[in-house]
């Protein structure tokens, strides 16, 4: 998923580097340090390398996993942006190919892997963002150049092109200062320019509903209300089932003033704490951040706090050995009433991160979410409809009783055949195949949702095994098979007007 502090170019580079990768990564490709140098060179800079080391037969090196994709997003980076301060030092493709024995002549053409793309290097730009307020070009290399990050067999390579002052701060410098006016401009254009705590997050309160968001689940919404009253809460529940949703059934009853009076007026303003704590790489930055949103949560009393996630609090912002994460900052605030909080997590991380911390479970009610039974999975589907109809466009036409055998045989096979360790449950995993059904629709072009397109969704669902989506197919089948014999039964049972019925006394 693209991320706005992105530029959209990093992204371009990233899909070249999946192309190149898919193309090297089963080679023998080796490196030889020092190669690309001249005798010139060596001789005038005899006094920062290693003579020893550059007679050595270790100086020849087998590209390994972490090589060969460090190696695709610099090789990427070349091709993408001509334009980067790495050709005024003459750092160009040939001048990197070359280096690397094994490509000559075994370089065949691969079409771009959106499987590499997704698993290696969309995954690794997503973590570079959420590190850094801003990401363009100049800053994905001076990941490649920095030691710590990348490979060492990028920084030799770079070396034989171009022997820096002090091993890389020439370069280094000439890139960050392009970086920093890239920065400036970023931040010139994305600054505050109201008071409404845009930049620190966004109000849940003023999302369009276009349904109620938390059918079936008012003994949840309702416990987590009573906790507001006096103080914060968590909704705790396995992934998938619903906890999101009863923070928007919530926000969506703060709407329609569907609360008690003490409660009216309430907002949520929900916070990312990997937004807060991207860029905040300077000591008393991230505290900063947080105590805009502290003020400003003070300030307008009638504000609730919301984290998708509490458990990413833990540990937020911390620099070098301090100890202010965001928990510790929040927990005064927390301890005397004066900011109302809601979180949610999941089983497994509340254990995870709070089973010992006895000071931040005080702090909150739990509100615990299960698997919802039958009857309101078939509530959720059902209230979910309107909402897929208006995100794709198509309708779906099905009649009562198809809707009932369709939707009832997805509730039913949505119990078996999961992926072990997917840790995903019901309503999230039927709604996600009967949305990916309105998306086939979509895609097909058709004027109406049908059944293929929810085979479709079946078959491409990986979060079951493909045994049991083979079985599900079938059902859904069947199923649809059995509701068009019972509408069948229903218009041979249900008289037409003007037609003659037969009269029969009870015997």
């Amino acid at each position: 998923m693209k991320r706005d502090n992105v530029e959209e170019i990093v992204y371009d580079i990233a899909r070249e580097a999946a192309r190149w990768y898919k193309r090297i990564e089963n080679l023998p490709l080796t490196f030889q340090k020092d190669a690309g140098i001249s005798s010139e060179l060596k001789d005038k800079f005899s006094s920062i390398l290693d003579e020893d080391e550059e007679n050595s037969s270790s100086n020849i090196s087998v590209l390994n996993l972490k090589d060969k994709i460090d190696l695709s997003l610099l090789i990427a980076s070349l091709v993408v942006d001509k334009n980067t301060i790495f050709s005024r030092y003459n750092v160009n493709l040939d001048a990197v190919l070359e280096q690397i024995s094994g490509i000559e002549g075994d370089l065949e053409d691969a079409d771009f892997s959106e499987q590499v793309y997704k698993d290696i290097f969309e995954p690794l730009i997503t973590k570079i963002s959420f590190e850094q307020k801003y990401v363009d070009s100049n800053l994905l290399a001076l990941y490649l150049l920095d030691p710590n990050f990348s490979s060492y067999i990028i920084t030799d390579i770079l070396d034989n092109i171009f022997v820096f002052d002090d091993y890389g701060n020439l370069l280094s410098n000439d890139f960050l200062g392009a970086y920093k006016l890239n920065l400036n401009k970023y931040t010139q254009e994305h600054s505050e320019t109201n008071d409404d705590g845009d930049s620190l997050g966004f109000y849940l309160t003023d999302k369009d509903f276009i349904t109620n968001p938390a059918v079936g689940r008012d003994k949840e919404i309702n416990d987590a209300l009573v906790s507001l009253i006096t103080g914060s809460v968590i909704v705790l529940g396995d992934s998938g089932v619903g906890k999101s949703a009863v923070v928007e059934g919530i926000a969506y009853r703060l709407q329609n003033d569907l609360v008690p009076d003490c409660l009216k007026g309430y907002k949520i303003l929900q916070i990312n704490v990997n937004d807060l704590v991207a860029g905040s790489g300077f000591r008393g930055e991230f505290e900063k951040r947080v105590q805009e949103i502290i003020k400003k949560v003070k300030d307008d009393e009638k504000t609730i706090l919301f984290v998708d996630g509490i458990h990413t609090v833990k540990g937020a912002g911390v620099i070098g050995s301090g100890k202010n994460d965001l928990i510790s900052i929040l927990n005064p605030y927390l301890a005397d009433g004066s900011i109302k909080m809601i979180g949610t997590t999941s089983n497994y991380e509340y254990q995870e991160y709070f089973a010992d911390d006895d000071t931040f479970r005080r702090r909150f009610d739990i509100v615990k979410v299960k698997e919802p039974d039958f009857q309101t999975l078939m509530q959720i589907i059902n209230a979910s409809v309107t909402k897929y109809e208006d995100l794709v466009g198509v309708p779906l036409d099905f009649t009562d009783i198809e809707r009932e055998k369709v939707f009832s045989t997805l509730i039913k096979d949505t119990e078996k055949g999961r992926v072990q360790n997917d840790r995903q449950y019901n309503p999230s995993l039927v709604l996600s195949l009967v949305k990916k059904a309105f998306a086939y629709a979509a895609f097909n072009d058709r004027d109406s949702v049908s059944i293929d397109d929810f085979c479709e969704a079946v078959s491409s669902c990986e979060r079951f095994y493909g045994w049991h989506r083979g079985i599900m197919q079938e059902h859904l089948r069947n199923a649809w098979n059995s509701a068009q014999k019972e509408e069948q039964k229903v218009m041979t049972k249900t008289p037409m007007m003007g037609q003659i019925i037969e009269f029969r006394p009870r015997v």
